[in-house]
């Protein structure tokens, strides 16, 4: 009664494995251009936040500034962007799996640092490796050298990682 009617399908399925896949941003250590690890007192979900958290991050990353930014749907994740105000750059979430690893992408100007943070739990409470990779319109040797003298030199990430690691061992024992 109704006569012909034309009909179309889309397999769901497939397009949300093909979105859930595209969402991953994920640096291994073999990719990355610099990889560190770090053991610290503390659970992931301890740890995570003192990584995550701007007002915790300003405690341990000496000379940095960090605000909030953008946060879709009101909260941290994926999308999300913080500014650091010291250094002049911003930081956008590409990845967030809690509790186990985040990527961020860090840009100012035309050079990228792309950082993933995996959180393991250790011995000692948790591991933290961050794998860095920088983006930048230059040749792989010296992206990497780059890379290293921005980690250490700009970063400072072994003081910072050692503050951080302090910071966490009082609020273990608090």
């Amino acid at each position: 009664h109704l006569g012909e009617i034309n009909i179309c399908s889309l397999d769901l399925d497939k397009r949300y494995l093909e979105l859930n896949d595209a969402r991953y941003k994920y640096i291994s250590p073999p990719e990355a251009h610099v990889t560190t690890s770090h053991d610290v007192l503390g659970q992931p979900s301890l740890v995570w936040t003192w990584l995550n958290d701007p007002e915790c991050r300003r405690a341990w990353w000496r000379g940095s500034d960090w605000h909030f930014d953008e946060r879709p749907d009101g909260r941290t994740g994926q999308g999300a962007s913080n500014h650091c105000s010291q250094s002049n750059f911003t930081e956008n979430v590409l990845d967030w799996r809690p509790f186990t690893y985040f990527t961020v992408r860090r840009k100012r100007g035309p050079i990228s640092l792309l950082e993933t943070a995996e959180l393991e739990p250790s011995a000692k409470g948790t591991r933290i490796t961050w794998n860095h990779q920088l983006e930048a319109p230059l040749p792989g040797w010296l992206l990497r050298k780059l890379c290293g003298f921005i980690v250490a030199k700009g970063m400072k990430l072994e003081d910072n990682a050692a503050l951080l690691e302090k910071k966490l061992a009082e609020a273990v024992v608090e």
